[in-house]
């Protein structure tokens, strides 16, 4: 009996005493990580990172609509606001991969947050103004599935 235990004790300290495996994934992606970049969750410089590989690659996704770079992304799109060219119109969007309270303070540079995270896509024909202002009020800058629907089909000019 007391062999039975001593012989316990031995396997219980040997399995303590080994360490836990970490098995990673490698994505097997090549050139701009497969679809313009395979995020992980190490923070802002990889997004910084990722933002960089599709202004990179923008070629793909100059005119053909915006549901090809949306399709494409790995790190959602969070919040987004827009650009007024004149009283009428905007000529695009900016999305950011972060929600619309993080974006607002990091461009207000509050805290030292550093720049936002984003990409100014801009439309090759104006949308109205008025139809802008609805969504940004009723989402608050905040990206959902009835933004996503609305903007999927416009054509891409440019990203930047």
């Amino acid at each position: 009996m007391k062999l039975i235990s001593i012989f316990n004790i031995a396997i219980i300290l040997n399995t303590a005493s080994c360490k836990p495996v970490h098995h990673t994934q490698s994505s097997g992606a090549t050139g701009m990580n497969s679809q313009p970049g395979m995020m992980t969750d190490h923070g802002a410089n990889d997004s910084t990172t990722y933002v960089e590989e599709i202004k990179a690659a923008k070629a793909k996704y100059l005119n053909k609509p915006f549901s090809v770079l949306l399709h494409d992304l790995t790190i959602p799109v969070r919040s987004y606001s827009s650009h007024f060219n004149d009283r009428v119109t905007s000529s695009g969007i900016m999305i950011s991969f972060n929600d619309r309270s993080t974006t607002t303070n990091k461009s207000e540079g509050v805290n030292e947050a550093g720049a936002p995270v984003q990409l100014f896509i801009e439309w090759d024909q104006p949308v109205l103004r008025t139809d802008i202002e609805t969504r940004l009020k009723v989402a608050a800058g905040e990206w959902h599935d009835a933004e996503q629907q609305f903007y999927a089909p416009r054509i891409v000019k440019d990203i930047r």
